[in-house]
């Protein structure tokens, strides 16, 4: 329902701007961010409490953001379709300069399979037409929209190609390390309840979910990590698996690091895209100490995010990383190592990671499986349907291991 409210809104804020009626349209703008705000980030935004909770810096954030965009229409709506065009692509620009990620609400509209929505290859082509869609619809007459949705519906909504069904299958034994800590394991007992669940298992991918366990950032870590990786380099048993390992700094690279590791094969992927004051200590790459609370991007690393089993190959991404439209999108599952957990404040927690994944696949996998594998439970898979497999949601609140069938 709120989601709805929000749409209404949204599309509310283009027609006063298009009536020339700029300063109430801010008025607008200001119930339209909120809203939104608390749709994707719920009780991480705002909480009545007790005690109430208001995160300001995501206000301020959606807030710029919206005047941004809004402000944009309003120079240039006079200027018909040709506005329109320059509107959208501007807008679009944001996201593909990794500035900011999409904050349409059109996005969250996916989740009910609607076949008008763009679905298309090329998902920052799927965000420039959601993105021109309602600027057009408030610019242009009535004739000029009916001309322009007959080309649409003609010409670029047909075009969707999905993955095929007879790609290989595989199952995937998913690892959810903070869940398994949280639920009582230990340090010492881990490689071997790992070991254990993947050999009754008739698993091919063992993929870990982004954590803080294992890593190089502090001694102890370290530690953890290098006896860890000894003993599944020296177990002849495990050569038949492959693995896809997460990193809180490994070697002397300062970030996220995931690991595939297959019959001796190693590749590394680091996280490309670092949250501003957060994982890294300002909006631009610094370096810094593997020992300090911030990461880096490491131009050093020969970066692999493309993964192959026999003839059964994924797309990895790390968390944020996986919420930014890509040009071109891999034709074959994608799996997202994600931890989600700081943005748990309450009961709609849920729904944070539903949006989270929808704009994932909307992002880097609008017509094949995504997997979005949290750290502490919660591991959300979407079909190329956009259809969300329940019961491993639901097992995976309480199992910090389970075995995904594709």
């Amino acid at each position: 329902m709120l989601l709805h409210i929000i749409f209404i809104i949204f599309l509310f804020c283009y027609y006063l701007i298009s009536k020339g009626k700029f300063k109430l349209s801010l008025f607008f703008v200001f119930i339209y961010s909120f809203l939104l705000s608390l749709e994707i980030a719920n009780e991480y935004f705002f909480s009545l409490g007790p005690p109430v909770h208001f995160n300001q810096i995501i206000f301020l954030y959606v807030v710029a953001y919206n005047i941004l965009m809004f402000t944009m229409y309003h120079y240039i709506s006079g200027k018909g379709i040709f506005g329109c065009v320059i509107y959208a692509a501007l807008v679009t620009f944001i996201s593909a300069l990794k500035i900011s990620i999409p904050l349409n609400p059109i996005i969250l509209y996916y989740k009910y399979s609607l076949l008008f929505l763009p679905h298309t290859n090329i998902p920052l082509f799927n965000l420039y037409i959601i993105n021109l869609f309602p600027a057009l619809l408030f610019s242009c007459d009535f004739k000029k929209i009916i001309i322009l949705l007959v080309c649409y519906m003609s010409t670029i909504l047909p075009i969707c190609t999905l993955i095929s069904d007879k790609a290989p299958k595989i199952n995937i034994a998913i690892i959810q390390v903070g869940l398994y800590y949280k639920n009582g394991g230990t340090t010492e007992q881990f490689y071997d309840d790992m070991v254990r669940f993947i050999k009754s298992h008739n698993v091919n991918l063992v993929v870990f979910s982004e954590n803080v366990y294992f890593g190089y950032k502090n001694l102890f870590i370290k530690g953890n990590t290098d006896s860890f990786l000894l003993k599944i380099k020296s177990d002849p048993s495990l050569k038949k698996y492959a693995f896809l390992f997460n990193f809180f700094g490994y070697k002397q690279f300062n970030n996220v690091i995931s690991m595939f590791l297959y019959n001796d094969r190693l590749q590394l992927h680091q996280k490309t895209i670092l949250i501003p004051f957060i994982e890294k200590k300002s909006v631009f790459n610094t370096s810094e100490s593997l020992s300090s609370e911030y990461l880096n991007i490491d131009n050093k690393i020969k970066n692999s995010d493309t993964f192959q089993i026999h003839d059964f190959s994924f797309k990895a991404y790390i968390c944020y990383e996986a919420l930014f439209p890509v040009t071109t999108v891999y034709n074959g599952v994608v799996i997202a190592q994600s931890d989600y957990v700081r943005l748990n404040k309450g009961k709609e927690y849920k729904k944070t990671l539903v949006n989270g994944s929808l704009l994932g696949k909307f992002s880097v996998a609008p017509n094949t499986t995504l997997i979005n594998i949290q750290n502490y439970g919660g591991t959300i898979v979407l079909n190329k349907y956009w259809e969300i497999d329940w019961d491993i949601y639901n097992r995976s609140k309480k199992e910090p291991f389970l075995v995904i069938k594709l």
